[in-house]
């Protein structure tokens, strides 16, 4: 199976990187790069050898037709098809992958651009398609073609200090944004979603409700969420806020996928405090065997089910374990990618004989 990318990350600092996978797997398979003409030629020849490429593994495909000549299989892990570099090659006839990334973005023109060129296949956070009822409406094309890829953990999730020293609490992190996101400046990027959303507030429902109730679980929980108009908090460490508490407050949002925390978190020993929602169950989370579940939006269900676990230390601590063990072993961005290049072969394989 011959493999080339579109438009790839070719940054040298990857460390913020929480779609590794994606680095990771030109690491790991050198694959054809494919530029729709010479001009990205100079500059991205200069920045893989700046990666460590020997000039011989530097291969280019310039337009479809000599990528018809090279490739099995194109893939792109950028997203936002309307942009002219990730826009997928029509001509191209091998099998066509591309990750939709956070796809309420111009919605309808990216499905018909992805449908139109001939995508076969499209990556996601997890099975859009079953899960997301705005995917369900807005690319229908690609129901039950979604490849579920975990956002997995970058290498500075370490688990560095002993679960009995942590603070014996939930801490909160992350965005809060509204559905209708001030700090999007093109309105017309989510029309789509906000229209869809219009009697919805907030894309991170959960974590605006914990902000809002941070002095009533002060017993229980610490919180760095922040608070509107503010929609990000850039003061902490996440590494370090996930080696400090025993556990971490999760949401899957309006998009109903499992975010980059989930692997993150618990990487680094933190015990994931999350809903009951199907889609963590996919990646082989289990309540109260490596992490603690509550119903959906249910207050009282979280505050009674953290208190059971600050009350019970020991059985905290088994989660802690089993957790990071699984999380450790599945889903570092080196094990994702050479699991996805696995199930690229399994499609390509199967698009062959068909």
């Amino acid at each position: 199976m011959r493999v080339a990318i579109q438009n790839p990350n070719l940054a040298l600092d990857q460390s913020r990187n929480f779609n590794g996978y994606d680095f990771e797997f030109l690491r790991q398979f050198k694959p054809i790069i494919y530029v729709p003409d010479l001009r990205g030629v100079p500059r991205r020849y200069k920045a893989l050898l700046q990666l460590g490429w020997k000039p011989q593994e530097i291969r280019f495909a310039v337009g479809p037709r000599q990528l018809n000549h090279m490739a099995d299989v194109l893939v792109c892990f950028a997203g936002t098809p309307y942009d002219l570099r990730n826009k997928p090659p029509r001509d191209f006839h091998g099998l066509k992958v591309f990750h939709v990334m956070d796809y309420v973005f111009r919605a309808e023109e990216s499905h018909q651009i992805l449908a139109d060129s001939g995508v076969q296949y499209v990556m996601g956070y997890t099975d859009h398609g079953k899960y997301c009822p705005f995917f369900q409406k807005y690319y229908p094309s690609f129901c039950g073609k979604v490849i579920s890829v975990p956002f997995g953990y970058g290498a500075r999730f370490e688990n560095k200090l002993p679960y009995a020293d942590r603070t014996p609490k939930v801490i909160a992190l992350g965005s809060v944004n509204p559905v209708d996101d001030p700090a999007v400046p093109d309105r017309a990027m989510l029309k789509e979603y906000i229209d869809f959303y219009a009697n919805v507030r907030w894309t991170h429902q959960w974590r605006r409700i914990l902000a809002e109730n941070e002095e009533n679980l002060a017993n229980i929980m610490d919180s760095q969420l922040p608070h509107f108009p503010e929609t990000k908090n850039p003061d902490y460490d996440a590494v370090a806020m996930m080696n400090q508490y025993r556990m971490f407050a999760n949401d899957e949002g309006l998009m109903e996928f499992p975010p980059a925390r989930t692997f993150e978190g618990t990487a680094a020993g933190c015990v994931m405090v999350s809903s009951d929602h199907a889609s963590y169950g996919d990646y082989g989370f289990l309540d109260g065997v490596n992490c603690v579940m509550h119903r959906r939006h249910d207050l009282s269900d979280f505050q009674e089910k953290v208190r059971y676990y600050i009350d019970h230390p020991d059985k905290l601590a088994q989660i802690s374990q089993n957790s990071t063990e699984m999380v450790r072993t599945r889903y570092s961005h080196p094990q994702i990618a050479s699991d996805l290049h696995e199930h690229l072969r399994e499609l390509w394989g199967a698009s062959t004989t068909s």
